[in-house]
Formats: C-alpha cells, sequence, structure tokens
C-alpha cells in the first residue's frame, strides 16, 4: 500500500499532469482534493508539498502567474521520465483500494512489502539530507550488520524497494534492498549531496537495482531474436536499446538484430538467461562465451536422471 504522504505526493502530481495543457487553478485542485481526501487542500500544505515533491523526484509544479494556472512541464511528463513512477504508483494506490471494494475479486495487485516499513523514513532523510544508520542482514549472512549510508535515492525494481547512497563502511556507493533492512534510525548528522549527482542518469546505463561502477563503461552487446521476442522488446525495452532494422544478422528464425548499452550485471543476464531459446548473443564474445557457460550449467541439471525423485 501507498503510504499516506507519498500518496498525497502521487495525487498531486497525477492530478495535475492530467489537467488541461494549460495547467489547473487552485480552487479546481482543493475540489478535486476534498473529493479524494475527505478535507480540504490548505494552500500552506500545497506549497510545502510541491517543495518537497521538486527536491525529491526534480519535478517542478509550476504557476502561470499571468493565469494562476499550475502546471508540470512537458518535459517532466516522458513516459519514461521521472513522473511515470509516481503516476504508475498511483495508479497502483488506486486498484488497491478499488480491489477492496466494489471491484473486490477482480483485480489482482502484486504487493511489494519493502515499500511499507522504511520507504518513508528514508525518504524524510532524503528530504532533510540526514545520514542513516540502519542494520542489514545479506542473503547467505548468519548475522545482521550495521550501516551508516547518506541516502542519495530511493528506487524501485522487481517488486522491491532500494537505497541508493554513500556507505561510509564501504567507502563508496551501495545500493541496499529494504526488505534486508532488520532496524533503522535517521541520525542527526547531515550530509551534502554530490554536485549534478542524478540516480536516474546513472541507472540509465545499467540494469535492475545495479550500480555502475566507479571505473570501466556500458558495454554494447548484440543479440538477435524472434520477431515474437523482438514486439515484446518495443513495448518493454532494455536499457539504450536500439533495434536495428535490416541488419544482415538476422536469420530466418531470428530476424530482429537488437543492441544494448549496458553494464553485464547479475540482473542482465539472468534477463537474457529467461528469453532461453528466443535470443542467441552474438557479440562481445566475452558476454557469449559467459551466458552460454550458464545456460550450460543450468542444462547440466537436467542431463541426467535424477533418483531422488
Amino acid at each position: 500500500m501507498v503510504t499516506e504522504i507519498l500518496n498525497k505526493w502521487i495525487f498531486l502530481v497525477n492530478t495535475i499532469s492530467s489537467a488541461s495543457p494549460e495547467g489547473i487553478d487552485f480552487p479546481s485542485l482543493d475540489a478535486k482534493w476534498e473529493s479524494r481526501f475527505g478535507c480540504r487542500l490548505p494552500k500552506r500544505s500545497f506549497y510545502n508539498m510541491r517543495d518537497s515533491i521538486a527536491e525529491i523526484t526534480g519535478i517542478e509544479i509550476r504557476c502561470n502567474r499571468s493565469t494562476n494556472l499550475f502546471f508540470i512541464s512537458p518535459e517532466d511528463l516522458d513516459s519514461r521520465g521521472k513522473a511515470a513512477w509516481m503516476i504508475n504508483a498511483f495508479s497502483i494506490g488506486q486498484l488497491q483500494e478499488l480491489k477492496k471494494g466494489s471491484l473486490s475479486g477482480r483485480i489482482v495487485v502484486a504487493e511489494v512489502p519493502s515499500g511499507q516499513t522504511w520507504l518513508m523514513t528514508i525518504v524524510r532523510a532524503m528530504e532533510e539530507n540526514r545520514k542513516i544508520c540502519f542494520t542489514y542482514k545479506k542473503y547467505g549472512s548468519a548475522e545482521a550488520e550495521t550501516r551508516h549510508l547518506k541516502p542519495y535515492g530511493v528506487m524501485e525494481d522487481k517488486r522491491r524497494w532500494y537505497v541508493v547512497g554513500y556507505s561510509e563502511e564501504r567507502q563508496e556507493i551501495r545500493t541496499y534492498s529494504l526488505d534486508r533492512i532488520m532496524s533503522l534510525e535517521i541520525m542527526d548528522s547531515n550530509f551534502k549531496m554530490p554536485a549534478g549527482f542524478s540516480l536516474e542518469e546513472k541507472m540509465a546505463s545499467t540494469y535492475g537495482a545495479y550500480f555502475p561502477p566507479k571505473q570501466g563503461k556500458p558495454e554494447t552487446i548484440i543479440f538477435r531474436c524472434t520477431d515474437k521476442e523482438g514486439m515484446y522488446l518495443r513495448d518493454l525495452p532494455f536499457p539504450r536499446q536500439k533495434i536495428l532494422d535490416g541488419d544482415s544478422r538476422g536469420t530466418a528464425e531470428m530476424p530482429v538484430v537488437v543492441q544494448v548499452k549496458v553494464y553485464p550485471s547479475y540482473d542482465f543476464y539472468q534477463a537474457l538467461m529467461a528469453l532461453g531459446s528466443q535470443i542467441e548473443v552474438l557479440s562481445p564474445e566475452r558476454v557469449r562465451s559467459d551466458l552460454a557457460s550458464k545456460l550450460a550449467d543450468a542444462t547440466k541439471l537436467y542431463e541426467n536422471q535424477n533418483t531422488d525423485i
């Protein structure tokens, strides 16, 4: 369930972004707020939320002084841009409510459990630029470890929320899954965000929750795939993906040639393996060999008759 504060932010972004291109006046916004939350929207609260939304997400709610209409600029409404996750989260939150009411039993929405406990606490720490201290238990570890982090941003991937920030123990930027956090508190000490840091830009060349390393550059990876898989990839593309229409490396069985520029992380290999015989990696040779090795290891599990069954 989307928490109350985040739900209100999302409501404002969704309502203003879905208004006419000129924007929406405050009385109309107030009426929609009252219809949704059952109370009026004080102007002071609205301006405070507007400032928080801008600071945390980079989405600017502006006012045209000549018309007194509030609007969000088109560049913030790109379907892959800053507003997308907020609008999507609002839709999911609305569905969660509907499935408990008039449409009970007719809507299935995947839960994201890790967002319910620590997400808004971390967002509050980000808003105030304060460090957090938490105990963290990695998969396979017998005991939890204490971490001190400057929280730079949060992200959601595959039904998990992650916090990304500078780890004082590791002396580098790390990613931590919220559902592995055992306890968390906001510290009194503040930190200064690195100049020009953008989590959105950093994650544009990676796949999943993998944070790109300091050294090295994304690799250009080319593979071919079936027509059907190509249609899926046109709708849900990999990062920095290009469909190389008419490329001679296509075959009758796999006519679609795809190029992606990404760090080949564990999550990326998992995504390729999930496509099975629908794709073939062509280059670079290292990625092709690594994927072939992983697929061969998986195949070995089924080569011999399992006598334990």
